[in-house]
């Protein structure tokens, strides 16, 4: 039987950093206010030339060095995004092209939040087929483009970044000795309208379109200040803590593990209350939670691969044989777990 395994890791931040301090120059608000309300201190952005793509590529990049490998090593590239480089083709194309990668295929998805462990449970099932032999999962963001900069009460929570894992698949039939040991998956679309994000300010740069108003008439005009992100945010904390919980209670009773087995928590980094609050449910200490929101802020699909980096890398206390139990929420809204055997 197949097993997975985790050979490299990568991330990338694009330099230019922006703190809280840095925002009240420009809003309504403060450090205080935002550092005690979602742990952020300071996020980073993308400079105007950087594409979702460019971040994508360095994050693969990183993890290919880390595992001592090359893009053509690799047999494909699913990359999860809500910030794509173009409507088509897919982001993923161009990082394969980018890292060298002259085989195999590479396409985009988007579960937002939650799409980064939703691009690992595919890679998981391609690997698991025996059709390919390595697959790079890469989640990358640009944010700062899609958030509405006069609402303070969501453009503080973002940041842009991408993080990447390199999954391969080998032979074994010791269940211990592979990294990935089980995801779950759950969608629950009565709460869409909680989180989401919208732009009809195409429908006003396109001119083309007076062409064919000539011979139809739109229903409704679309309003000129739909832009951005909105969030009902009391609804939004609510599920996102009792829809972690849930899916790690979940996963961990479908696979016989106690919570005591657990070593290290990795939640999706939406706001440090949420993270603490999921944690105390699991009873899960502090110093085994991975964490990155207060450096990196919300990096939707990245959070998940950037905080196992950064604690791949600089953290000694994760050591191999931990068992790490991660999940997420996302806007729709999505949600799901996953086991890993460091």
């Amino acid at each position: 039987m197949k097993k997975i395994r985790i050979v490299g890791t990568g991330a990338y931040l694009p330099p230019n950093i922006v703190t809280n301090d840095d925002l009240s120059s420009i809003l309504e608000t403060s450090d205080e206010w935002i550092r005690t309300r979602t742990g952020i201190t300071q996020r980073h952005i993308a400079g105007a030339s950087q594409t979702t793509a460019d971040l994508a590529t360095a994050a693969l990049q990183n993890a290919l060095s880390a595992a001592n490998l090359h893009g053509n090593d690799l047999d494909a590239i699913i990359l999860t995004t809500t910030t794509p480089d173009l409507i088509f083709p897919t982001t993923a194309i161009r990082v394969q092209h980018n890292v060298g990668m002259k085989h195999g295929f590479a396409f985009d998805m988007q579960t937002v939040c939650s799409g980064f462990v939703y691009a690992l449970y595919t890679a998981e099932k391609f690997l698991r087929s025996g059709d390919v032999k390595r697959v790079a999962v890469v989640g990358a963001e640009i944010m700062s483009r899609i958030l509405n900069w006069n609402d303070r009460s969501t453009c503080v929570l973002f940041g842009d970044g991408a993080g990447a894992v390199i999954l391969e698949s080998y032979d074994g039939s010791d269940d211990s000795s592979s990294d990935i040991i089980d995801m779950m998956l759950s969608s629950d679309p009565s709460f869409q309208e909680a989180l989401y994000a919208k732009d009809n300010t195409s429908i006003y740069k396109n001119k083309s379109l007076e062409k064919i108003q000539q011979l139809i008439k739109f229903d409704s005009q679309p309003q000129h200040d739909t832009f951005g992100i909105c969030m009902n945010g009391a609804a939004v904390f609510k599920n996102a803590i009792e829809g972690m919980t849930n899916m790690s209670l979940k996963i961990l009773e479908r696979n016989n593990i106690p919570l005591s087995d657990v070593q290290w928590l990795l939640l999706h980094q939406a706001n440090m209350r949420i993270t603490k609050s999921v944690a105390e449910r699991l009873q899960i200490a502090s110093n085994r939670v991975m964490e990155s929101i207060s450096e990196c802020a919300n990096t939707s699909v990245a959070t998940i691969p950037i905080s196992l980096d950064k604690y791949v890398r600089n953290n000694p206390e994760l050591k191999r044989g931990d068992l790490i139990l991660a999940a997420t929420a996302g806007a729709g809204m999505t949600f799901s777990s996953c086991l890993l055997r460091w």
